[in-house]
């Protein structure tokens, strides 16, 4: 438990023993505290002796389950706004909203779809570059957002084009 943690370490109460792992700030340590309380932590058994990681992830499914009706949704959205020697400015939105089923979360449907379809382009050679290769070259993000709409995963785009940018001096 996490109180024989504390108590190997020469501590008498978890408060103190919480407080000096946040580095003594306190508004970190409290809500570390109230947190523990609330999954159980102080007097927890742990499940898997031999990993600390399973122990915890054991103690998370047993609080942080979906009630009956409830769902995850995930959202993304970014703009980014380039600048140019000319003058002009381009503006990119994009915005996609997804929400889990019965069947899956959407944090699984995004998490483990773009995975899959980026081990489907590789082994089908689709994406023939090695080493790390960043989702920033189109023949890399076109096939895979393709995919990935097929799968119920839509990104909206705009693109705006100012015809002129002024500073603000």
């Amino acid at each position: 438990t996490v109180e024989n943690i504390q108590t190997q370490r020469g501590f008498h109460d978890l408060r103190s023993f919480i407080l000096v792992c946040a580095g003594n700030d306190k508004d970190l340590a409290s809500r570390v505290y109230n947190c523990m309380l609330w999954l159980g932590l102080k007097n927890a058994p742990v499940s898997d002796p031999s990993s600390v990681v399973n122990s915890f992830c054991d103690l998370l499914e047993q609080h942080l389950q979906f009630e009956d009706g409830e769902r995850d949704m995930v959202c993304m959205h970014h703009d980014i706004k380039a600048h140019f020697d000319d003058g002009s400015v381009e503006s990119h939105s994009c915005s996609m909203q997804l929400f889990g089923d019965d069947s899956m979360t959407a944090m699984c449907k995004t998490v483990g779809y773009t995975a899959a379809i980026g081990a489907k382009q590789i082994l089908e050679g689709g994406i023939t570059k090695k080493g790390l290769l960043l989702p920033t070259s189109k023949d890399v993000y076109t096939p895979s957002l393709e995919l990935l709409a097929k799968e119920g995963i839509i990104f909206e785009e705009q693109v705006h084009f100012d015809e002129e940018y002024h500073h603000a001096v």
